[in-house]
């Protein structure tokens, strides 16, 4: 009861106020309450209905600070539905990435080719192998488990606003990333739960690229695209840029990249014959309807229309 008659009096407050920056101390502190209280079920009924006639008048609200506006709007977002369902939400968005085309492949007109679920594990799978455990160069920051969790982030926000190609407006994939983050922020029982801020800070570092595990994790996600595009040529598909994509991916990182990046590189063009001597071979005794028929698809695809 007494939870109720602050949230309420602290509501009186906005809608009556004064000096700006305590109102908006106000407002943040009332949306938190509110994020805590009906993620436990403990919500009444005529303060989420107020709370969400605020968020809606709040909308336009020139004042508010951006970090606060996405705040409100996303407990506005979990106040329209069951306790954790706005978090359940997340989550399905989250897993339809094995479900997402990549579209650099879309584009080059492999349709059937890997989801962004399945780059994310490539690269974490070449991290998890190659990346030596200890730096290259000593008097750098390298940290292998830093860097692994990273790449496990790195592409999340793709799963609301899809997948980017270097071609794409930069300017504006980043915008919709930070958004997305920073909802993903408040998914947590508070704004500071470790799990969730963790994964967001790491976003971060990886987007400004301006640490040298980042600069590392950006080298892996590079180098997976090649390993990837070995693949398919491996397998028959026609990619018209191939050489070029495969060189200019190389000299960066050859010439640019990290002490890591470049061993990495190193190892993957090293075992790359492995794909058809090995992989293949044992993919086919596995499951070999399913590969037979990819590959009549392969082939069907490369037909001239």
């Amino acid at each position: 009861m007494l939870m109720v008659l602050f949230v309420q009096a602290l509501i009186n407050k906005v809608k009556s106020y004064q000096h700006e920056e305590l109102r908006l101390i106000n407002i943040h502190t009332i949306f938190s309450l509110a994020h805590h209280r009906h993620n436990q079920g403990k919500l009444a009924e005529n303060i989420r209905d107020q709370l969400l006639n605020l968020a809606k008048n709040l909308e336009n609200d020139t004042l508010l600070w951006d970090k606060l506006k996405v705040f409100v709007n996303v407990t506005k977002l979990e106040l329209q539905q069951p306790p954790k369902k706005y978090r359940s939400k997340v989550f399905w968005e989250i897993y339809g990435l094995k479900y997402l085309k990549r579209a650099g492949w879309v584009r080059r007109g492999i349709l059937m080719g890997e989801t962004v679920a399945e780059h994310t594990f490539g690269v974490y799978l070449l991290a998890l192998f190659f990346l030596p455990n200890k730096a290259i160069v000593e008097e750098t920051s390298y940290d292998k488990e830093k860097i692994l969790k990273m790449l496990l982030a790195h592409d999340l926000a793709e799963a609301r606003i899809g997948d980017y190609t270097p071609f794409d407006d930069k300017g504006e994939k980043r915008r919709e990333e930070r958004k997305f983050f920073d909802e993903f922020l408040l998914l947590g029982d508070s704004p500071d739960d470790y799990q969730f801020k963790n994964i967001v800070n790491l976003w971060y570092e990886f987007d400004e690229g301006a640490t040298y595990n980042a600069r590392v994790a950006k080298n892996i996600d590079r180098i997976e695209n090649l390993a990837q595009l070995f693949c398919y040529n491996s397998e028959g598909f026609n990619i018209h840029d191939h050489s070029k994509w495969e060189k200019d991916i190389i000299n960066e990182v050859t010439e640019v990249g990290t002490e890591e990046g470049k061993f990495v590189l190193e190892q993957l063009l090293n075992s790359k014959s492995q794909f058809i001597d090995f992989l293949m071979p044992h993919l086919i005794k596995l499951q070999p309807d399913v590969m037979n028929q990819r590959q009549l698809d392969i082939l069907s695809l490369q037909k001239d229309p």
